[in-house]
């Protein structure tokens, strides 16, 4: 919870007249410093490496001291100034993180509940198989190609499809399995990390033909990237293999959408426009035999969504503060249509302008938040001000005999050629 205390300074100025009886004194107000921060990349699969950004803003004295506790047990102190700090969650859950600054005898904390959210990533089974078609008996060689979740991967369970399994407990790279018969045999790898697991299961993967029967070739290819924002270029590598005689043709549908965007081997480019999830289709033939394959959704693009960005001036003041907003936002895959800013933190939209302007009447620390829109991506960014109130009280006590001390005007100009307008004085005879 944010403190309210102000440190209060007395400076006693005594001034001696002929009279003898001047006294001045003086008060001021020292502000504390404001904690704030932002995050980026607070969602994810531990490990998740977080970047914390300070915005945090001085008082009356400069900031010195910086404590950061991260909610996982880990914690951390600066003594200078460090803009953004990088700190990784290893495990899963909910971590609330709080920044304190402070200043002197001076200090303020900000807390976030429950920003950052972490969970497991499980492992995801994978393989490959060559060859893939052949003559019996047929020898083919499966290579483990599964990706790490969180933690590593302690067991695998091998199907074959010819009702021969095999388990491990530690990693091999290749394995190999003899088929003695002809027939389509779907295989499938579970891979396991403790109690979670992944299996990846390939329907009629290997197909064994007679002993001396011409062999077709097995279309395949690679894909890459896979996943991206709007517009998307991808690469397209073919990776078929040859039968019992070469491959003379290739034909490509990059979406599936039955028209043929792309003949011969490659490697082809092509350029996904819009968001959304793509199958691609290759078929391959040598002179009598052909084989083609489908990876259903196998490219997905999604929309960039725009980037959230402001600046205001003045940053600090006096109030009644008239301030002046500029967004500098950043389009994504589409314009931006909408802006909404709250420049109180009190959840009502206070204008819907690009670049407005707001009068602060009252002290205090505020937040201010922009949300902007393309329609159906959005992303906000919170900053904060500070509005400083008129903070300096001068009394005079003086006697009848005494008001037009040269003295105490002297003293009285010297304090208002210091603060200006936040000078407030009351005499009293």
């Amino acid at each position: 919870m944010k403190k309210k205390l102000f440190g209060i300074l007395f400076i006693l100025i005594l001034l001696f007249s002929a009279c003898d009886r001047f006294k001045h004194v003086f008060e001021q107000i020292i502000n504390p410093p404001t904690a704030f921060f932002n995050i980026a990349d607070s969602i994810g699969f531990a490990p998740l490496e977080v970047t914390f950004i300070d915005q945090s803003t001085e008082g009356s004295n400069s900031i010195t001291n910086w404590f950061w506790d991260f909610g996982d047990g880990c914690d951390t102190t600066y003594t200078s100034y460090i803009d953004t700090i990088r700190h990784t969650y290893s495990d899963s859950g909910h971590f609330s993180v709080s920044l304190k600054v402070s200043s002197g005898n001076e200090d303020d904390t900000f807390n976030k509940q429950d920003c950052i959210i972490t969970s497991l990533k499980l492992p995801e089974a994978e393989f490959s198989a060559n060859p893939q078609t052949g003559n019996q008996p047929l020898e083919v060689i499966f290579s483990d190609e599964s990706l790490l979740g969180t933690y590593p991967i302690t067991y695998w369970e091998w199907n074959f499809g010819d009702n021969i399994d095999s388990t491990y407990t530690s990693y091999l790279e290749t394995i190999k399995h003899t088929y003695a018969d002809t027939g389509h045999y779907t295989v499938s790898l579970k891979v396991s990390m403790g109690e979670e697991s992944n299996t990846e299961i390939k329907t009629n993967y290997i197909t064994v033909l007679e002993y001396g029967e011409d062999i077709p070739p097995t279309a395949g290819f690679i894909a890459n990237p896979t996943t991206g924002y709007a517009p998307l270029t991808v690469t397209f590598t073919d990776n078929s293999l040859q039968g019992t005689y070469p491959i003379t043709n290739w034909e490509w549908d990059f979406d599936n959408n039955g028209i043929l965007d792309a003949f011969g081997e490659g490697p082809h480019e092509f350029t996904y426009p819009d968001s959304g999830s793509y199958s691609v289709k290759l078929s391959v033939s040598d002179s009598n035999l052909n084989d083609d394959i489908v990876e259903i959704d196998l490219i997905d693009v999604d929309a960039l969504p725009p980037e959230a960005q402001f600046s205001f001036s003045p940053q600090t003041g006096y109030f009644p503060l008239d301030v002046s907003f500029t967004d500098e936002s950043i389009q994504g895959t589409y314009p931006i249509i909408s802006w909404e800013w709250d420049f109180e933190n009190d959840g009502t939209i206070d204008s819907y302008e690009q670049n407005p302007t707001f009068i602060y009447d009252n002290v205090g620390n505020y937040s201010i938040t922009l949300n902007v829109s393309d329609g159906s991506l959005n992303t906000s960014i919170t900053k904060s001000i500070e509005v400083l109130g008129q903070n300096v009280l001068i009394e005079l006590f003086t006697g009848n005999w005494c008001v037009n001390c040269p003295v105490a005007e002297a003293a009285l100009h010297h304090l208002k050629s210091i603060y200006g307008n936040r000078l407030s004085y009351v005499e009293y005879h």
